[in-house]
């Protein structure tokens, strides 16, 4: 019997640093501390990595002030964590925020989240959307303000 593969192109990011980057997947796994939920991300505006994805584990128990609530307030600084709400993960698929990815042994691993600040917001805004003249008298728009307890995390 003759076994057959074939060579594909790696979609996970091998390089350590800072990007920003969006969550396109959230799986539930088994962890060693109990039940786990693995953040799939893809990388955005870095010409040699976009694309490219990156995943983080975090504890699918939430508290006040653990890893799992610090990437969803990344995720979404108006979110309100109030004890005993419940919480649909999958909400927070398609958003963007800027992580810090780490080599863990062979691998890339993302160990920090934070929200975007306002010129990085612009940013990503002036690449996703096609820009637009203003009418004739019509003043340019400003960015909103992206704010969060992260803010001062600088990567």
């Amino acid at each position: 019997m003759v076994i057959k593969g074939e060579v594909e192109k790696n979609e996970y990011l091998k390089s350590e640093g800072s990007f920003t980057a969006k969550l396109v997947d959230i799986q539930e796994q088994a962890g060693n501390f109990g039940p786990s939920l693995r953040f799939t991300f893809e990388i955005l505006n870095d010409p040699e990595n976009e694309g490219m994805k990156v995943t983080g584990l975090v504890s699918k128990r939430v508290t006040p002030d653990n890893k799992t609530s610090t990437w969803i307030k990344a995720l979404d600084p108006s979110f309100e964590l109030e004890i005993g709400i419940a919480i649909t993960f999958d909400s927070f698929i398609g958003k963007v925020c800027r992580i810090l990815v780490e080599e863990k042994g062979e691998y890339c691993n993302v160990v920090k989240c934070r929200a975007l600040k306002a010129e990085e917001l612009s940013a990503l805004k002036k690449v996703e959307e096609p820009k637009k003249e203003p009418k004739k008298d019509e003043k340019p728009s400003k960015p909103a303000k992206a704010s969060s307890d992260n803010d001062d995390i600088d990567f």
